[in-house]
């Protein structure tokens, strides 16, 4: 059976439906509530155009948001492509050129510094956008991310994906020239994290994620943000600003 990386998500909300999975802030989400969001995200993305190894930014800050993001992408069936939030709009606008990138999750603050590279991003088809603030006049067709976790979705959703599909493409800071991609399958995620022998995880054990440098490193995205699914541990854990 193929093993993605949203199943991780989907083990522990069904083997420890009420444990704390998420923390950031005064926000505290249950495996259950997370993997909620997540199916809606994903039904929503698919309802938006999101087909098999489509590729879809994550242009945000450390947030349950990003965290949502990354499982509804591979979800939806798409490769979620982590976009280091310090990047100027230049630098994100290669990437989103590089890997023919078809959605962008962000926020309005970081769409308004898009504005002038969206026209030269054909691939581009739409935006979601975190929080209620919306461009008056945006430049592709807009959807609000709370709208779409909250879509309505099966209890079981259909499966499109298979362990050779690409899971995410990881970027380089860029800090030596533009960023540079590694394209990540779905099988890669699951050996780095799963019956691994350099860490052990369990129920109790949490990974926090602490914002103390501009520049996170692409490498560390999928252990920062899937290890907590692997084995049912005591959840994610973000340091605030």
């Amino acid at each position: 059976m193929d093993f993605l990386v949203h199943h991780m998500l989907q083990k522990s909300a069904t083997h420890l439906p009420d444990k704390e999975a998420l923390v950031h802030g005064s926000e505290r989400l249950s495996y259950r509530e997370v993997a909620q969001r997540v199916a809606g995200l994903a039904q929503g993305l698919r309802n938006a155009g999101v087909r098999r190894c489509d590729r879809v930014g994550v242009y945000l800050e450390p947030s349950v948001a990003q965290v949502i993001s990354i499982f509804g992408i591979s979800q939806a069936g798409g490769a979620f492509v982590p976009i280091n939030a310090v990047l100027l709009s230049d630098q994100v606008a290669h990437i989103v050129r590089d890997c023919a990138m078809k959605a962008l999750i962000t926020t309005p603050a970081k769409l308004a510094d898009l504005l002038e590279v969206l026209p030269d991003l054909p691939s581009l088809q739409f935006i979601v956008l975190t929080g209620d603030a919306l461009p008056a006049n945006p430049p592709r067709p807009v959807h609000r991310f709370d709208a779409l976790c909250a879509t309505p979705h099966a209890a079981s959703q259909r499966e499109i994906g298979i362990s050779k599909d690409l899971a995410a493409i990881l970027y380089t800071s860029g800090s030596t020239g533009r960023p540079k991609g590694v394209a990540i399958p779905q099988r890669g995620v699951s050996r780095l994290l799963l019956g691994t022998n350099y860490v052990r995880l369990g129920p109790g054990d949490r990974i926090a994620q602490l914002i103390i440098a501009p520049v996170v490193r692409a490498e560390v995205v999928e252990v920062d943000e899937l290890a907590p699914t692997t084995r049912g541990p005591g959840g994610f854990g973000h340091t605030g600003r």
